[in-house]
């Protein structure tokens, strides 16, 4: 009994690998690509939060009302020594809730953390600071602007996506073609 016969691996067969390996190849690079975007992105963000002095607190200008988070900076483990006042344009207190998860950032020469979220209601200057003796601070200054949190998993879960993607589709293809070469042909049957 004789073994079936393979197909040539001529060039036809080799080019089979090429679409496999350039969505290989794009998955990759497109999660680089898409990592470098969201870290310039949020390198901005936190450059342009207003900063006040911490413990003495002062004054920032907040553009847009809505959703606002005070992070403490000095170091990555950060601590504020002492529970946070926001006061807003009309000198009111605004009512504050410590952040729900742990954010913290290295990036745009700032170290910190989140620690507390507040609703501005308005456009216009919020002063902001301690309240009371401050005890055991390492926190050098206090960041106020948005939540980085959505920026930071936008970042991450798009750049695995775009990986899984483009690895997984790339991978089926070169598998396909790999099949497609190792498939026997049909001899010439001779009589």
């Amino acid at each position: 009994m004789s073994q079936p016969m393979r197909g040539p691996i001529g060039p036809e067969r080799s080019v089979s690998y090429v679409p496999g390996g350039v969505l290989i190849a794009l998955g990759v690079l497109g999660a680089i690509v898409w990592m470098g975007l969201g870290f310039l992105e949020l390198h901005d963000t936190v450059e342009g939060f207003e900063r006040v002095p911490y413990p003495d607190g002062g004054t920032v200008v907040i553009d847009e009302p809505g959703g606002q988070v005070i992070y403490a900076e000095g170091g990555e483990e950060v601590v504020v020594g002492a529970r946070l006042v926001v006061l807003g344009p009309d000198g009111a207190e605004i009512a504050t809730e410590v952040y729900g998860s742990s954010i913290s950032y290295s990036i745009a020469g700032h170290s910190g953390r989140a620690v507390v979220t507040f609703d501005a209601p308005a456009a216009g200057q919020y002063r902001v600071g301690p309240a009371g003796l401050v005890v055991s601070s390492t926190a050098t200054e206090l960041a106020v602007g948005p939540s980085i949190g959505g920026d930071m998993a936008t970042m991450g879960v798009g750049a695995v996506l775009i990986a899984v993607v483009g690895v997984g589709l790339g991978a089926v293809l070169v598998w396909r073609a790999k099949r497609r070469r190792q498939a026997p042909t049909n001899p010439s049957i001779v009589s």
